[in-house]
């Protein structure tokens, strides 16, 4: 079975805590903080809809496996 490997500021380290989808999670939700920069409504309100549905689980699987086959 695959494992993700994960930095623990000293080595790397098997992901046994999710760490991945933390990241992953990380990234949908830095997309608040693009859509809050924009100062235009519409463009503010189509990416608040993209990163309530880049949070989904569904979404954060697919982020991870696409990473899995880089």
């Amino acid at each position: 079975m695959e494992k993700w490997l994960v930095w623990n500021d000293k080595r790397w380290v098997v992901d046994d805590t999710a760490a991945v989808y933390r990241m992953a999670q990380g990234t949908a939700r830095s997309i608040y903080a693009e859509a809050s920069r924009q100062p235009e409504d519409e463009k503010r309100q189509v990416l608040g809809k993209w990163a309530i549905m880049s949070e989904r689980m569904q979404r954060l699987d697919a982020v991870v496996t696409l990473a899995s086959k880089q």
